[in-house]
C-alpha cells in the first residue's frame, strides 16, 4: 500500500512540475479558469492520480468540529486584522492604489465566491496530502511533495524571483504541510490556506499575476495592496505576515482521533 501511494506521489509530482516548467517556458499559463473555478496544474493532475483514494469522502463533513471552525477562523481574521488596527497610529498607511474600490474592496466583498472558486483544486490537493499521511516518515514527503509541485508553478524559470518572495512561497508551503496534519477535515484545510494566502494578497499586494488572476479578479494583473508599512518594504512585511500565520498554525491542536464513522473525513 504504501509503495503504491509513494509510486503515485512521485509520478503525479513530476508530471506536474515537468508541465508547469513546460507551460511557462512555452508563455503559456499554468492554470485555466471554467465558470469562475480555478483549476491550476499542481492540483488538478495529482488529484486525478489520487481521486480513487478519496472519491468516497470527499464531501463528508466532520459535524462535532464546527465550533472549531468557527473560533480558529476567528483567530486567523484578528492578525489579518493588524495592519488596519495600526492605522490611527501612523505606523501603516492605505496604500495609493487605482483599483482601490474595483479590485480590492470588490475581492474584500466578494472573498467568499473566489474561496468557492478556489474550493475544488484545494480538495484535490488536501486529499492528496491526507492519503499521503499514511507513509510512514509521511511529514517529510508531504514536505517534499509541496516544494516539487509548487517551485515551477509559482516560482519564475525566467526571471529572477526576489529573495523574500521566495522565503514567502517557503512559508506558505510549510503552513499547507502543516494544515494537513492539523485540520480536522478538508473543511479547515481549505478555510484555512486560502485565506492565509487570500489575506497576504490582498492586504499587503504583490507583483504575480498568476496569484492575482486564482484569488482575486481574473482581468487583472497586479494588486499593490491596501496597506503598507512606513520604512519597510511590502516584501519583507508580507513575509513577516506570513510567518506570524505559520506560527499560528502551529500552535493549533491536532485534532482528537477521530470516530470510525467520520475518519475518512
Amino acid at each position: 500500500m504504501n509503495g503504491k501511494i509513494l509510486t503515485k506521489l512521485f509520478i503525479s509530482a513530476i508530471i506536474s512540475a515537468g508541465a508547469a516548467a513546460g507551460l511557462q517556458v512555452a508563455g503559456l499559463s499554468t492554470f485555466i479558469i471554467v465558470l469562475g473555478f480555478r483549476f491550476h496544474i499542481c492540483c488538478v493532475i495529482p488529484g486525478l492520480f489520487f481521486i480513487s483514494d478519496s472519491v468516497e469522502t470527499a464531501f463528508r463533513f466532520a459535524k462535532y468540529s464546527w465550533g472549531r471552525h468557527i473560533g480558529l477562523f476567528f483567530l486567523f481574521l484578528a492578525v489579518s486584522g493588524i495592519p488596519f488596527a495600526l492605522l490611527p497610529s501612523g505606523m501603516t498607511t492605505f496604500q495609493k492604489n487605482d483599483n482601490f474600490f474595483e479590485l480590492g474592496v470588490s475581492s474584500v466583498i466578494d472573498m467568499p465566491l473566489y474561496f468557492i472558486w478556489n474550493l475544488p483544486q484545494l480538495i484535490m490537493l488536501y486529499y492528496v496530502l491526507k492519503v499521503t499521511t499514511q507513509l510512514k516518515g509521511s511529514f517529510f514527503y508531504v514536505l517534499l511533495f509541496n516544494i516539487i509541485i509548487t517551485a515551477p508553478a509559482f516560482i519564475p524559470l525566467e526571471k529572477t524571483m526576489p529573495v523574500w518572495s521566495m522565503v514567502s512561497v517557503g512559508l506558505v508551503i510549510f503552513t499547507a504541510t502543516m494544515l494537513v496534519y492539523k485540520s480536522a477535515n478538508w473543511i479547515e484545510f481549505t478555510l484555512f490556506l486560502f485565506f492565509v494566502v487570500w489575506s497576504a494578497i490582498v492586504i499587503l499586494g504583490t507583483q504575480n499575476e498568476m496569484l492575482v488572476k486564482l484569488f482575486l479578479g481574473k482581468n487583472y494583473g497586479n494588486w499593490d495592496g491596501f496597506i503598507e508599512v512606513k520604512g519597510v518594504p511590502t516584501e519583507i512585511v508580507r513575509t513577516a505576515y506570513l510567518f506570524v500565520m505559520l506560527l499560528l498554525t502551529a500552535m493549533l491542536k491536532r485534532p482528537k482521533k477521530l470516530p470510525k464513522s467520520l475518519k475518512n473525513a
